[in-house]
């Protein structure tokens, strides 16, 4: 049986229109995306990340590395122990759910068809989740000679790493080794504990890979893509 073959004849209205769909699908692509990631993918990795409290005790808590309560775990963020807003020190930080919220995702075109998405820039996420403490500095020499300071991430001489790896922590877990500035104290987690230094760990949360999965296994990101999409196209041949 011989095939049958079918053909139709476009209008110059049709053409014109499918024309417009060509050119305008990379831009609506870019903008679909960009507006289901904040719909739908943002929210999960949010959740997924350690409430207030839950920040303030685990960045507070470490293990000591000597004295009488070596190798317990100790510290808490009560009585301004942790805080993210600076009075004496002016300084406004967030806390890592409020940070995730408000960053805002960037897309670009590359080549013809692929569109991409990026979220989470570390250089501009770290800097806006640090934090301030209470410290006991030395004014002199002998008992009587110390004033309490606020301290915060965000000195110049505050340890880098808070600065370039907390995010790297936050998602994939990490120990950080906290010492004193002036090498003659002594760390004060809470009332009554003295150490040289402790550990601090952060256990992975797996937010932005679990965020992006959870939504791609029940199928949320891509109905939400489609729908985006179609919106925005609609909106983009209207106006054209």
């Amino acid at each position: 049986m011989a095939a049958v073959k079918y053909s139709i004849k476009m209008s110059r209205a049709g053409k014109v229109k499918l024309l417009h769909i060509r050119q305008a699908a990379p831009t609506v692509g870019v903008v679909s995306l960009r507006r289901t990631f904040n719909r739908v993918v943002k929210p999960e990795i949010a959740r997924l990340a350690p409430d207030p409290k839950e920040e303030a005790d685990i960045l507070s808590r470490g293990r000591a590395q000597d004295g009488k309560f070596s190798g317990q775990v100790v510290g808490t963020s009560a009585k301004n122990r942790f805080f993210k807003v600076g009075a004496s020190t002016p300084f406004v930080f967030r806390y890592l759910q409020d940070a995730i919220k408000e960053a805002m995702p960037t897309s670009s075109i590359e080549g013809t068809t692929k569109v991409v998405l990026h979220f989470g820039d570390p250089a501009k996420i770290n800097p806006r989740i640090g934090f301030g403490w209470r410290a006991q500095v030395r004014t002199g020499t002998g008992k009587g000679h110390e004033r309490t300071v606020t301290r915060s991430t965000a000195d110049s001489d505050a340890w880098h790493g808070w600065n370039e790896y907390m995010l790297h922590n936050w998602e994939l877990g990490g120990s950080i080794v906290v010492m004193p500035r002036d090498k003659r104290k002594r760390l004060h987690p809470e009332e009554g504990v003295s150490t040289s230094r402790m550990i601090k760990t952060i256990k992975p949360r797996k937010m932005f890979s679990g965020g992006l999965s959870k939504t791609m296994k029940d199928g949320t990101l891509v109905t939400g893509l489609r729908s985006d999409f179609r919106k925005i196209l609609k909106g983009v041949l209207k106006k054209g």
